[in-house]
């Protein structure tokens, strides 16, 4: 018996505009995993004992945040419904964000000193890995929304993958130059504020412009009719337990009569 493919929908656009979105944001991340050391110990200077308490904090910060903003995301779109869909607003909101925040990390703390410095740094990186987890969680979901099939599954996979790896190139490519120009044990001539600017801008663009290509794709579905929704009870458990609990009890006081 003759078989029939079903012809995929996803076009070269798609697949170009979905590795552009982690083409960006890997660009500040790699950024930020070849350089944050340096720019801790060379150019602020933060003691090592001090650099471990925030490390854990942030990391701790890094763990929660991630299913704390996909739990926002499901909470947000079941209550407003946007017609933009449930990715893309958060992406739209992410892009120049995490631009915004990732320039401030690498410049803002290094005009200060001391404990001022400490405390604007710790707030900067909060900041960054907020808007990266607002970026990342939307734009991995995505792959799902916009395939269909396991052969499209496979496809936007590499497509993601080959733009992480680009994105991870490119700024590694630019670092070792700004290095050897610009030095990196000066808060005055620190090599990390002139890298983060590009590397950001770049991020910004490339996420805001993939996002529109992938997006595309994607049809917002219609909010079904009341009349056709299911009639539900929100009863918490403690209710459940409670309403079992008086039924068994009636039940057996209307056998013991």
């Amino acid at each position: 018996m003759a078989t029939t493919t079903q012809k995929s929908g996803l076009t070269f656009k798609h697949k170009v505009g979905y590795a552009m979105g982690d083409l960006g944001g890997c660009m500040t991340f790699a950024l930020m995993g070849a350089m944050v050391t340096r720019y801790y110990t060379n150019v602020l200077q933060v003691n090592t004992a001090v650099l471990a308490t925030l490390l854990l904090v942030w990391n701790i910060w890094d763990a929660v945040n991630d299913p704390m903003m996909g739990a926002l995301m499901d909470k947000m779109y079941a209550k407003h419904h946007n017609k933009n869909g449930k990715f893309r607003p958060w992406l739209l909101r992410a892009a120049p964000l995490l631009a915004i925040t990732s320039i401030v990390f690498w410049t803002v703390p290094t005009l200060f000193d001391g404990y001022t410095m400490l405390v604007v740094l710790f707030f900067c990186k909060i900041l960054y890995e907020g808007c990266y987890t607002m970026f990342n969680i939307p734009m991995g979901s995505l792959l799902s929304a916009m395939a269909n099939t396991d052969g499209e599954r496979a496809a936007l996979s590499s497509a993601r993958g080959f733009g992480s790896m680009i994105g991870n190139v490119i700024p590694m490519m630019i670092l070792p130059q700004l290095l050897a120009k610009f030095g990196d044990t000066s808060k005055a001539s620190a090599s990390a504020p002139p890298s983060a600017r590009p590397s950001a801008s770049c991020s910004a663009s490339c996420t805001i412009t993939g996002q529109r290509s992938a997006m595309s794709r994607i049809r917002p579905k219609k909010k079904p009719p009341m009349s056709n929704l299911p009639i539900s009870f929100p009863f918490s458990k403690r209710t459940a337990r409670f309403l079992r609990f008086a039924s068994t009890a009636y039940v057996s006081a209307a056998c013991s009569m």
